[in-house]
């Protein structure tokens, strides 16, 4: 299942129009396997971390 779903997610990506699309909304396609995405999302993760410590930033929850 998960073989197939990353299969398709692949081909779509493989679509001119799609990948277009997936531009204009500011984002970048990347087509990566199990281990790559874990890498991307641990080193992601460290440097918006340190950022956010940086900056001192801290989210707070809505009291709506």
């Amino acid at each position: 299942m998960v073989c197939m779903l990353r299969d398709n997610a692949e081909a779509v990506l493989k679509v001119p129009t799609m990948t277009d699309r997936v531009h204009t909304l500011g984002l970048e396609p990347l087509n990566l396997d199990g281990p790559a995405f874990k890498d991307f999302v641990v080193k992601h993760l460290q440097r918006w971390t340190l950022i956010a410590k940086t900056i001192d930033f801290h989210l707070s929850a809505s009291k709506e």
